[in-house]
């Protein structure tokens, strides 16, 4: 069985605590069958058939394996911070390289962990662009810029690292949001990643064989990316409570994430949060019905769980009706099936 493990102070490591990732199309198709052979699996039995329901397993931590890691991340700031930024630049060439090497495993296991073919493959394309390094080269050109000058002074602003970043990046579209945060290893900073403890399959091969593999062909210090999994809660504690840690990010539910915020600040450290909200669609009554109409329907794509979609429509009182017509007529349209059928998840036109 493929073994996905986590990486601790530049070493692979396989904690011997496991658990079981089933076929996403299988979880749907035979729910009360997958839930039998994972919790088999976990009793220490090896039931007939499991292939056909289980891609993998992959490692949880141990009491101590974060607190390595953040160790770990600290050692690696202090002489990452020293690197010089073209050095670091180049890291992303070897980034952007291996990220479109390795495409077509991570876009499948996205499908295998749920994601709509299509869906995964536009998460794809924003990861490779956010990547490129046209991009990377004018995040790199805000690093240090002349603000303002007289006769007496020249002004600048300089962005300098502030050491170990810890993420916890959200459950549903974890690899690709995560994804974002390779930017803080440009100003020189380490990083250690909390994959979600339910889907990490796409996020571990990320990091490792994309981004790890990247620091480690440009001799980033060992200790520069570290991944850890395990129960969130217990985890951001460990965080808050961490003199190695000096920024925490967090992805998810707004209620959580203010409240992480809060004790950050109290412990010193800075919160970087993305969270909850419902994205509300405002349509005027000399609004574009149809575009407006195609607009609302994205809310279906990915099964509702996409960020950046509308989740809510405020529509005027005299193209109400008109609107929910289009929204029903579109509704037809929507094709239901596994994630690894090769559909759209909405037709794109059907006015």
């Amino acid at each position: 069985m493929k073994t996905f493990t986590l990486l601790v102070n530049g070493e692979d490591l396989d904690t011997g605590v496991y658990e079981y990732f089933p076929y996403a199309d299988k979880a749907i198709s035979d729910p009360l069958g997958t839930r039998r052979i994972v919790h088999q699996l976990r009793s220490g039995l090896t039931p007939q058939g499991w292939e056909d329901y289980i891609y993998a397993r992959y490692c949880i931590g141990k009491d101590d394996t974060n607190q390595k890691a953040l160790e770990a991340a600290y050692r690696a700031s202090q002489k990452f911070k020293l690197f010089p930024l073209s050095a670091r630049r180049k890291i992303y060439d070897d980034m952007h390289r291996l990220l479109l090497a390795n495409k077509d495993e991570f876009i499948r296991l996205l499908v295998i962990e749920g994601h709509p073919r299509k869906l995964a493959e536009w998460e794809f394309e924003g990861m490779e662009i956010g990547s490129r390094p046209e991009t990377i080269n004018f995040y790199k050109s805000q690093l240090r810029k002349e603000i303002g000058r007289s006769e007496d002074e020249i002004l600048y602003w300089a962005r300098k690292p502030d050491g170990v970043i810890c993420l916890s990046p959200p459950g549903n579209a974890s690899a690709s949001n995560s994804y974002t945060a390779i930017l803080i290893f440009l100003v020189g900073n380490t990083l250690v990643i909390k994959p979600p403890l339910k889907a990490p399959l796409a996020t571990i091969f990320l990091w490792k064989q994309v981004v790890n593999e990247a620091l480690k062909q440009n001799e980033a210090p060992t200790g520069t990316l570290n991944i850890v999994l395990g129960n969130s809660k217990i985890v951001t504690e460990e965080w808050l409570g961490s003199p190695y840690v000096n920024d925490i990010a967090f992805f998810g539910d707004s209620k959580n994430g203010l409240a992480i915020a809060a004790k950050a600040f109290q412990q010193g450290k800075k919160p970087i949060l993305e969270l909850s909200g419902n994205d509300m669609l405002l349509v005027w009554k000399d609004g574009d019905l149809d575009r407006a109409a195609a607009s609302m329907l994205d809310g279906f794509l990915g099964s509702g769980q996409i960020c950046m979609v509308p989740k809510i429509g405020l529509i005027h009182e005299q193209v109400y009706e008109d609107f929910v017509e289009r929204i029903a007529l579109g509704a037809q349209g929507i094709k239901i099936g596994l994630p690894s059928e090769w559909i759209l998840p909405i037709v794109p036109k059907v006015f």
